[in-house]
């Protein structure tokens, strides 16, 4: 149980490290050694969790990923005729994490989040989208690439307001989703 809280407190010390190294040096550029100075960890410690920074940006990427999927499929099982409820939880977690987004879509971070963020919301609208009536098999084709466009804008969207700093709120923000996406995305 100890080890478990000290390989926790590790991880986080290591975590912010690297997002304040982020802040200021690209991904690609930031040693070991900048990274164990900055979160405090010897690099021998470093290496038992990671081999690279870059592996340690990626968990961080995926760390968010999970957590969003987490949200708001919680919340869509609670209500599944309610993705828009499902959406705004997960629009107000990333809110909360701003600061940590905004870093994370940062060019020096080489929008990490990006990538996993394309696939969480290319994968909930194909799902969403497979249960819209009128799919067969001759526009079931069309309809999943309308998904990717649509995830694509959907996510630009919420990066550009999360980065740019737009003063707009969760709620402003999905309501701007609603307007500019086909109403489907958030009633099944």
């Amino acid at each position: 149980m100890k080890s478990d809280a000290r390989i926790m407190m590790t991880k986080r010390l290591l975590k912010e490290g690297l997002l304040h190294c982020l802040s200021k040096t690209p991904a690609s550029r930031i040693t070991v050694s900048e990274l164990c100075k900055e979160s405090g960890v010897n690099r021998a410690t470093f290496y038992n969790h990671y081999e690279t920074p870059i592996m340690l940006l990626r968990e961080i990427s995926y760390d968010y990923a999970d957590k969003l999927k987490n949200i708001y499929y919680t919340a869509y099982y609670e209500n599944p005729d309610n993705m828009e409820k499902a959406t705004l939880k997960c629009l107000e977690y990333l809110y909360e994490k701003k600061e940590e987004v905004k870093t994370l879509f940062s060019p020096n971070a080489e929008n990490s989040l990006r990538a996993f963020g394309m696939e969480i919301i290319r994968d909930t609208v194909e799902k969403d989208t497979l249960f819209y009536s009128g799919i067969t098999e001759d526009n079931r084709d069309e309809v999943l690439l309308e998904s990717v466009i649509t995830a694509s804008a959907a996510f630009s969207l919420i990066q550009i307001w999360l980065s740019e700093e737009i003063n707009k709120t969760p709620q402003e923000v999905l309501d701007l989703l609603k307007k500019c996406f086909h109403k489907k995305l958030f009633q099944c």
